[in-house]
């Protein structure tokens, strides 16, 4: 763990919630005192020595498992080890879970605090994320599972950005997506332009369908010669012609 003064990265939302869904995947154990560490049966019963109560006979079986208590949660996503007295001691913001139940998703990724416990405020309404004791281990459950008493703002996490969902990054990438693809489009559109304003035409066959009639009636006319190499008419010239003649200048 980082030092509480130490500069260091700030976690976001989305990393503090990411970190939360790990630990659900893998099923860590909670074991009072752990900050997300695999325990042997001896550090289990260490802690039993120095905790007494907190740590129940049930946990020495979570030996060899990957295990952590409440506000390990948290700080092994920030790295910054805080008890949950100090999150509630240095929360930057104390609301009351009416506010938080009125604007949820302004709220993902507070701490949901009560007396000797904390939690995670999940992207789901209603529900949070916490290391919720020795029965339960770790757990994303309703609200009404605990009597939490207000929800925190974490010094630790940054909010600038707020939580951004899967269904919000899909979509942005699908935007993405379809920028770049009419990026392409338009490049080989312009790419295509390109390529005609460069182009030299010095016989009928290779003049466009589109620029045929107007050259031939030039041709029979007399107005246009050509050179010893060719009609040597450029892709300009020819659209300038054309017009001409649409606007019966050869007439």
């Amino acid at each position: 763990f980082k030092n509480k003064g130490d500069d260091v990265y700030m976690k976001t939302v989305n990393d503090l919630i990411e970190h939360c869904k790990n630990a659900l995947e893998k099923k860590v154990q909670y074991v009072y005192g752990a900050k997300m560490q695999i325990l042997s049966l001896k550090q289990i019963l260490n802690l039993k020595e120095i905790y007494g109560s907190a740590i129940w006979d049930s946990d020495l079986s979570k030996a060899g498992k990957l295990c952590c208590d409440c506000s390990g949660l948290i700080s092994s996503c920030t790295g910054i080890e805080r008890n949950s007295t100090e999150y509630k001691e240095t929360a930057l913001e104390i609301i009351n879970l009416d506010t938080l139940s009125k604007n949820w998703n302004k709220y993902i990724g507070y701490g949901l605090w009560m007396k000797g416990h904390i939690g995670v405020v999940s992207e789901t309404k209603n529900y949070y994320y916490a290391m919720d004791g020795s029965s339960r281990n770790m757990v994303k459950f309703p609200m009404n599972k605990q009597n939490w008493n207000c929800a925190i703002k974490l010094k630790d996490i940054n909010y600038s950005g707020g939580y951004i969902g899967m269904d919000e990054i899909n979509k942005k990438i699908e935007e993405l997506t379809n920028q770049v693809f009419n990026l392409i489009i338009y490049n080989k559109e312009l790419q295509k332009e390109i390529n005609n304003l460069k182009k030299v035409y010095n016989s009928i066959d290779e003049v466009p369908e589109w620029g045929k009639p107007t050259i031939k009636k030039l041709l029979e006319k007399g107005i246009l010669t050509g050179s010893g190499a060719g009609l040597n008419i450029s892709y300009d010239l020819l659209r300038l012609l054309v017009i001409n003649d649409r606007a019966k200048i050869y007439d």
